[in-house]
């Protein structure tokens, strides 16, 4: 069963699903990839008593938005994006609550490049090379149809799937 929470609002930057990456692949041209600050990436799954290597969202430079579609619980690390949710200041490096329809916001990055958003039992995702896959959560240039040199940016907004949920938070007990 997939469990539906969050759902990109807005169009950032750079922003991917992450994991540990691909260790010994190098020989067949595959790069270790994976989170670019593990040490952030594995703290926000170990407070929120994932799996240190599930999958986490990584945002670069910041500006994202993104809607609870389910409560959950989430940890936001790395980088200092001024996180909110409904507009009020969110404490990083805490598990934090949210709920059904609640915006969570990251403005541009304080310091450093790297936040990660990790989600309670972690988010799933296609495994290869023995690893998880990274997603693009992110925006592209396409061509205007009125102009051979105008640019728009396409409209992106993404489901991110998660493994079972918590059974305290299942919609369907009383």
């Amino acid at each position: 069963m997939k469990y539906e929470v969050l759902k990109l609002t807005n169009q950032p930057i750079f922003s991917t699903i992450q994991d540990e990456g691909r260790v010994g692949y190098e020989q067949y041209g595959v790069p270790n990839s994976g989170a670019g600050d593990k040490v952030c990436y594995r703290l926000g799954n170990l407070l929120l008593g994932n799996n240190i290597s599930s999958a986490s969202i990584e945002i670069l430079y910041g500006n994202a938005s993104f809607e609870c579609i389910n409560e959950t619980q989430i940890c936001i690390t790395g980088s200092d994006m001024q996180p909110k949710v409904n507009g009020i200041s969110l404490k990083m490096w805490q598990v934090v609550n949210v709920y059904k329809g609640d915006k969570i916001e990251l403005s541009a990055s304080v310091n450093g490049l790297r936040s990660y958003i990790a989600v309670k039992k972690g988010i799933e995702i296609n495994e290869i090379l023995d690893y998880e896959d990274y997603s693009y959560v992110d925006w592209w240039p396409v061509k205007s149809e009125s102009s051979d040199n105008e640019y728009k940016t396409s409209t992106s907004t993404i489901e991110i799937k998660k493994i079972p949920f918590p059974k305290q938070f299942d919609e369907n007990d009383d």
